[in-house]
């Protein structure tokens, strides 16, 4: 479980469907999800939009922005989640869809930029 999905409450994951280590959220909780990250400082690096199938998820739409940090955390965070809503909003339906996010906390993310 990554930082995000570990500070998202229960009463939220619980609606989710688990998908390997990730969750599935469905709109709006997914908006929710977002919301907690910004107040934990978390960046939705991007999304996956599905509809959920009997046969598992079948990709709809995938997030194409792609922001680069500067040496502000605080603003890579706020323009990565603003863009982050903005897809959700652009591909929601409710019912069988969901969205998976990517996301990182500036610990998580300063790791993998020290394995590059």
């Amino acid at each position: 479980m990554n930082k995000l999905d570990s500070l998202v409450p229960p009463s939220l994951r619980e609606k989710a469907r688990p998908c390997g280590s990730e969750f599935v959220y469905h709109y709006p909780d997914v908006l929710e999800v977002i919301r907690v990250a910004s107040q934990k400082s978390i960046a939705i690096l991007g999304s996956e939009f599905f509809r959920i199938d009997y046969d598992g998820l079948l990709t709809e739409a995938i997030s194409g922005y792609e922001l680069h940090l500067s040496d502000n955390w605080a603003n890579f965070v706020r323009e990565n989640n603003e863009l982050a809503v903005c897809f959700v909003e652009q591909n929601r339906k409710e019912g069988r869809y969901g969205f998976i996010l990517t996301s990182t906390s500036e610990e998580e993310f300063g790791k993998l930029t020290q394995r590059i």
